[in-house]
Formats: structure tokens, C-alpha cells, sequence
């Protein structure tokens, strides 16, 4: 994946050898000059937003300056290979192209940060030095403060430009592969596209006031750039720069659905709902991510295409634990794509959600008398006076939330079973969402008390303990006393308990 932060480096210095078997790869190096303890392979076309299936990244450490994996070719992919020399902090990557049946012998020596190389074997002319300008990375060049869209774009141009004629003259040299170059074609293809609307994008969420000022031409460029090149094509799919650009218009055109929404309530909801009433809207409001990435993907994707774009979709939902309308699209997947392999990948998943989703309520799951009518601090401290709590300040609405519910909630119950640790669990900015609240106390199992949050004890509480987002974690002693998680997020479960061990003490 692209990294706007570092320098890259393509090719790499190392020695790679290579052989075939079938559709196995195996890859043995030496690294020359380089000191790194690990190198790490990067599929796209076995990756969707994080990786949960394990096949995207592999990492392979480095022994003496060695190392060995094998891998499963089948089609022709580009195969990203990092490390980071731990000497000079240098990060390091190379798009290498790989297809079955190749032999190859990469040897690249860097001296003085200049590389140098000499391939040979089956496939050394798909994998000789080429420097593009587009797999570099830019944003430095622009005070993002006051950047304006021609700017960018005028860079964005010219940088593939060079692009176009460095491979030009590459295939002029090394006569590549059909495969290979059919594949960095794609790749320049969608570079100008994909630069532009990752960079756009990430100005309208670090930059508001700057992008917000020049909004129209930001979008006006989107627009025109998308009508050059086709959004939806299979042969793309062997391109980084494609995968990264439908991913990222998958999450950017749902959070453009939502402005469209605050903007224009009646015009978004004939347009997406084919109706403006009331009932469209609580849809709208209860599922503002799974159901409008559904839309989204019906009508802009087809083919192959399509069933990535559906399996960024339930990645997505497995990865946040959102489960609204998930069932009812996994089916839609399934009718539409029976024989996709990305069913093998999910159906575990989901059947283990689904009956996770069925489980009810118990008796350990203690909704606080009157909680619609806590509305302090204080009354908080006095509900749990005399023990030792845990608060988690969260809302069903929140990913973050519901990531750490998933990933810690059981584990720190586990440590602390019988060592007189209750829980507290305060659900926010989740007026009127009731049932999708208790549904979800069942889905992770909340053993402990819970309060439906009125947005006075919300504002309460975050301003007393000066908190910022959500989940806040906060370690409410015996004696009245309080202190913030310090354990940060993503969490660092072990420092927590290592807190909590302490206020138990």
C-alpha cells in the first residue's frame, strides 16, 4: 500500500531467487546492505480493507540477511516487497510482477541510496528498474492549509507524464511480458484519478476550512476525472492504484451520501430510497453505512468488480462488528455470486455472527433504575460509590466502540472474574435507538449495568473528566475517586489491566 510519508525505493537491494511449481513460489534473498529483520509481501489481490484473512501481508523475517517464503501464484499480480533498514530508518519498497511459471534471479545492490541491478532468468524482463513518480507520494510538496485543487492536479499531471514515458522506454528496452505490460498500463491509467481523489479526500477530513473554501473545484476536478475512465472494469483489478481508488470511493461516496442527506433530505431520499417519507428516513438514520454501500455498489459495479466491492462490504462489517442489514446483504452476495471464493472466507464468520446476533438478554445485563433520569457526574459517582468500576463511555453507532467491545471486552472479564471489578457501560448520543442499544448489550455479552444516556449526562461527564471521543475508558475507585484510561487506542489491553490492577489494590 502507498505510504505518503516515506521514500520509495523501486527496485529494492536484495538477491531474490525464485522458483515454480505448479502455482507454488518459492522466494529465497539476500539483502545487500540493508539491515532489516523482516521483509513483508503485499497482495492487493488478496486484500480488502484489513486484512482479517490473513493473506494480504505476509511477513517473512530476515536471518543473516536471508530469507525464504513461498507463495501461491495463480493469475498475474504485482506483488509489493518492503522492509525498513533499522539503520538509517530508510523505508524501502518494489512493486514486483509475478506469474506462474517464472524463474528469476533479482540481484540489487544499493550504495549511497543508488540502486543497482541485474536480473536474470524466466521473468527478468518484467522485474528491471522503474522509478514511477506516482508510487512515490507527494502530499509534502503543499502547505495543506492553503493548497487549491488546480495546484495538485497541475503536479499530479506532469508526474504522469514522466510516468508514461519511463515505461514507454522500459518496454522499449526490455520487451515485457503481454501480462506486464497490460498491468502497468492499469496502473497508469488510474494513477491520475486515484492521486487526485485520495488527496482530495483526506483534505476534507485533516484540512475542513481550506477544502471547504474551494469545495466546488475540489469536486469539479473529482467529476471530470471520473468521467475519463471507467469506475467499473475487471482487467483493472490487477492495478494498486484501481483497488485503492474503488476501496476508497466505496467509503468516500457513503460519507458524500450523508451531506447529501443534511443538504437535501427530500432530494437524497427519492433519489437513494425512491421516496421521501418517514419511513425512508429512520432507514436512512438506523443504517448509514451497510444498506447505502449496497446502493452504492448496485449501481456503479459490475462483474468481478462488483463481487470485490461486496466483499469490501462484509469485510468491512466483520471488521466493526455492524450487523445492521448484514444479513439480508450477505444473501444478496450469495444469490448474485455463488461460486465466489470469498464465500469460504465469510461464511464462518457470519454464521458465527448470526447466532452471536440471536442470543438474548440476561439477568447480568442490569439496567440502572431510572437511568433516563441521571443526569451528572456526580449522580454516577453515587450510583457506584464503594466500588471499584470500570466505565466504558461508548454508543452503538461508534466503530471504534464496538472494535474494542469485540476485541477486549471478554478477555479483561476472563482476568478480572472474582476480583471485585463491576462494569458500567454508558451508551451516548443513542436517544431513540433503543433497541438497536439492547440488541447489541446481548451481541457482546455486557455482563454489568447500563445507562441509556440522556445528552446532558453525555455533556456532563465528558466535561468533568475532560474527555474528547469515544469509547473513553475511566476507573472509578472505592472512595469517589477517578482516572482516564491510559491505555489509548487502538487499546493496550495489557496496560489497562495493568491500571485496574492497581486500583484494586
Amino acid at each position: 500500500m502507498k505510504n505518503m510519508s516515506k521514500i520509495f525505493f523501486l527496485p529494492i537491494s536484495l538477491l531474490i531467487c525464485f522458483t515454480t511449481h505448479a502455482q507454488n513460489t518459492k522466494l529465497t534473498g539476500i539483502l545487500k546492505n540493508i539491515a532489516a529483520a523482516e521483509v513483508t509481501f503485499y497482495r492487493p489481490t488478496k486484500s480488502f480493507s484489513y486484512d482479517n484473512f490473513k493473506e494480504a501481508r505476509i511477513t517473512v523475517p530476515v536471518t543473516n540477511g536471508q530469507f525464504t517464503v513461498a507463495l501461491t501464484v495463480g493469475s498475474p499480480e504485482m506483488i509489493e516487497f518492503s522492509c525498513t533498514d533499522s539503520i538509517t530508518g530508510q523505508y524501502l519498497s518494489r512493486l514486483l510482477f509475478f506469474k506462474k511459471g517464472y524463474e528469476l534471479k533479482l540481484r540489487l545492490t544499493l550504495n549511497k541510496n543508488e540502486l543497482n541491478i541485474a536480473t536474470e532468468g524466466v521473468g527478468a524482463n518484467d522485474n528491471k528498474q522503474l522509478n514511477i513518480y506516482s508510487r512515490i507520494g507527494f502530499t509534502e510538496l503543499f502547505d495543506r492549509s492553503d493548497s487549491v485543487s488546480g495546484s495538485v492536479y497541475n503536479y499530479i499531471v506532469k508526474e504522469h507524464k514522466m510516468d508514461s514515458i519511463l515505461l514507454a522506454a522500459y518496454i522499449n528496452a526490455h520487451h515485457p511480458s503481454p501480462e506486464f505490460i497490460r498491468a502497468w498500463k492499469y496502473e497508469l491509467k488510474y494513477a491520475i484519478l486515484n492521486e487526485f481523489y485520495q488527496y482530495s479526500e483526506d483534505m476534507k477530513h485533516q484540512w475542513g476550512w481550506p477544502y471547504n473554501r474551494n469545495y466546488d473545484k475540489w469536486i469539479d476536478i473529482q467529476d471530470k476525472l471520473f468521467a475519463t475512465v471507467p469506475l467499473s472494469d475487471d482487467n483493472a483489478l490487477v492495478s494498486f492504484n484501481y483497488r485503492e481508488l474503488v476501496h476508497m470511493f466505496l467509503i468516500r461516496k457513503c460519507e458524500r451520501l450523508f451531506r447529501d442527506w443534511r443538504l437535501n433530505k427530500y432530494a437524497f431520499l427519492t433519489e437513494w430510497y425512491g421516496m421521501d417519507t418517514g419511513k425512508a428516513n429512520k432507514e436512512f438514520l438506523e443504517d448509514m453505512t451497510n444498506r447505502p454501500r449496497q446502493k452504492i455498489i448496485e449501481r456503479n459495479f459490475h462483474g468481478k468488480v462488483k463481487e470485490y466491492t461486496y466483499a469490501l462490504l462484509l469485510e468491512n462489517a466483520i471488521e466493526s462488528s455492524d450487523l445492521k442489514n448484514i444479513q439480508p446483504i450477505y444473501a444478496d452476495f450469495v444469490k448474485e455470486f455463488p461460486a465466489s471464493s470469498y464465500i469460504k472466507m465469510f461464511q464462518p464468520e457470519f454464521s458465527k455472527m448470526f447466532i452471536r446476533a440471536k442470543q438474548p438478554l440476561t439477568d447480568k445485563m442490569i439496567f440502572v433504575k431510572d437511568g433516563d433520569k441521571i443526569n451528572t457526574w456526580e449522580n454516577i459517582l453515587s450510583l457506584v460509590k464503594g466500588k471499584t468500576v470500570l466505565l466504558d463511555m461508548w454508543g452503538t453507532w461508534c466503530v471504534p466502540c464496538r472494535q474494542q467491545l469485540e476485541r477486549n471486552s471478554h478477555a479483561i472479564k476472563e482476568y478480572f472474574k472474582g476480583k471485585g471489578l463491576d462494569y458500567l457501560y454508558i451508551a451516548n448520543n443513542d436517544q431513540g435507538n433503543e433497541q438497536r442499544w439492547k440488541e447489541l448489550i446481548a451481541y457482546f455479552n455486557l455482563e454489568g449495568s447500563h445507562i441509556l444516556a440522556s445528552k446532558k449526562l453525555t455533556n456532563d461527564i465528558m466535561s468533568k473528566v475532560n474527555a474528547t471521543g469515544y469509547p473513553t475508558y475511566i476507573i472509578i475507585h472505592k472512595n469517589g475517586s477517578f482516572e482516564l484510561s491510559r491505555a489509548g487506542y487502538p487499546l493496550n489491553r495489557e496496560l489497562l489491566i495493568t491500571q485496574i490492577e492497581q486500583a484494586l489494590q
